[in-house]
């Protein structure tokens, strides 16, 4: 039983890798790869998943900590839209 979960999980995954690529073909053309935009907004999801992680692990949720995530989820949005603002794809 278990090696169907794990057969399903592999093409889970090759289903997302082939997705990538094809968004990857996609947005290639437009120059959107050699923004710096583009490399912070992936370097602060990084980040967003760090702090979301840390905090799970250890339980510790201060205000400080919310605080910087909700600083972080904002600053995406307003990334966001200045990347489809400049690359309207």
């Amino acid at each position: 039983m278990s090696w169907i979960i794990f057969l399903a999980f592999f093409v889970f995954c090759f289903w997302l890798a082939r997705r990538a690529h094809n968004r990857n073909a996609e947005i290639e053309p437009t120059g959107i790869l050699r923004s710096p935009l583009y490399w912070t907004s992936h370097a602060l999801v990084m980040l967003l998943i760090g702090l979301a992680l840390y905090m799970a692990h250890f339980r510790t949720a201060s205000a400080l900590m919310w605080l910087v995530l909700a600083a972080i989820v904002v600053a995406l949005l307003f990334i966001r839209r200045a990347l489809k603002w400049r690359y309207p794809i």
